[in-house]
């Protein structure tokens, strides 16, 4: 006789909740629903995957679809070094990174794989209720249909209404911190140039982290997975008091002046690279971190990724850590060879595991923030440039032990 299968309904088919989608074999019976109208409907730019994000991704999606993946994106020799510049985009620090194998790939194009590969996805739709017992949860959804499940998965991000009941409130909080966000085309040969008359600017072989006047920070990255097109993929933040405007509801054309404005005093080179940016994919975005008492996943209800630790976009580490939720998830689920009854303890055991390299990813996250704050009417020395890079690269280390 053929046992039935185990049920699982994942809310939100964002990078957390279409990899475990795409994870889950054949004992596993998948309602998965997101309420975007579908994979192309996100936000984002370019996701740096970590080892660990690499790992889960290889095992799990067909060879022909991660040979594509890597294809369209920049391996671990784009990873090469770690900076900190000030304003005039001179490197105060720069440090070597071995972090192992890594991929940098267009965060769009990751999801339509993701969503490719995990089937039928209930797009436009998104869980209203719930109401878990000890055999099961009974889910309610936004197009009037409801269904039981063996679990369900919180998946659906920042400020998830599906995690919230298991916490009673709010999962995340306000950083204070707000950013613009943009890409533009660059010549290379003259980023190369950014660092000055006696070497190439580290731009070349790695990202950078800027802090300028005012405590404004800037993050920037080449991408250069099209040689025919390289990019220069850029960002500031800073408290959202120190923007001249509101910033919500704010025209992609009206963010890039306001970036300009931001970045009068820094580097020429940057201000007319951010004033050239195409103002259709300049975007601006709150920064968030977990809440000081983390939900928790409980019995037959499991939280991943950003539902449970959102973090600042400043590690870079978000989407890969948000990855490897998924994977441990997985693993768990599948160890109980799809026994409903065996759920809750693998729910515990992959949440248990999470919390051995999540909060160090949030720290390391929050690490370049810190110093904003305490740079704020302040121009930033060589001393306190190089406090920056060495607390998140200790945030780092600790995220990998």
């Amino acid at each position: 006789m053929v046992s039935p299968r185990a049920r699982v309904c994942i809310a939100g088919a964002g990078l957390a909740g279409a990899t475990l989608a795409c994870a889950l074999d054949e004992r596993w019976d998948v309602t998965l629903v997101d309420p975007s109208a579908g994979p192309g409907d996100t936000s984002g730019y370019r996701i740096h995957l970590t080892t660990p994000a690499v790992d889960v991704l290889s095992a799990t999606l067909p060879p022909r679809l991660w040979r594509e993946l890597r294809g369209a994106g920049e391996d671990e020799r784009a990873l090469r070094t770690f900076a900190v510049l000030d304003a005039r985009l001179r490197a105060r620090i720069v440090l070597p990174v071995d972090d192992g194998p890594a991929l940098l790939v267009a965060r769009p194009r990751l999801r339509e794989v993701l969503a490719q590969e995990a089937g039928a996805v209930r797009w436009g739709t998104r869980v209203t209720a719930w109401a878990a017992d000890g055999d099961g949860v009974t889910v309610s959804f936004s197009d009037g249909r409801s269904d039981r499940f063996d679990l369900l998965v919180a998946a659906d991000g920042t400020g998830s209404s599906v995690a919230r009941p298991l916490r009673g409130g709010a999962t995340c909080r306000p950083v204070d911190v707000v950013a613009i966000a943009g890409t533009a085309g660059v010549d290379v040969d003259a980023v190369a140039g950014w660092g000055g008359p006696r070497a190439a600017s580290p731009l070349l072989t790695g990202p950078a982290f800027a802090l300028g006047p005012d405590g404004l920070g800037a993050f920037l990255t080449l991408d250069r997975s099209r040689p025919d097109r390289p990019e220069l993929l850029w960002s500031i933040a800073a408290a959202p008091r120190h923007f001249g405007a509101d910033l919500r509801g704010a025209t992609g054309a009206e963010l890039r002046t306001e970036a300009v404005r931001r970045l009068r005093g820094w580097a020429a080179p940057l201000r007319d690279l951010v004033a050239a940016s195409d103002p259709d994919g300049v975007a601006s975005f709150p920064f968030w971190a977990p809440s000081e008492d983390w939900v928790r996943s409980a019995g037959r209800v499991a939280v991943l990724g950003d539902a449970v630790h959102p973090m600042p976009a400043t590690g870079g580490v978000g989407g890969s850590t948000a990855i490897r939720d998924a994977g441990g998830l997985a693993r768990a689920l599948r160890e109980t060879e799809s026994l409903p009854e065996a759920v809750p303890e693998a729910v515990e055991r992959a949440y248990a595991e999470m919390l051995g390299y999540a909060p160090a990813a949030v720290a390391e996250s929050l690490a370049p923030l810190t110093w904003q704050r305490r740079l704020r009417g302040r121009v930033p020395t060589a001393a306190t440039l190089g406090a920056v890079s060495l607390a998140g690269r200790a945030a780092a280390l600790l995220r990998r032990s």
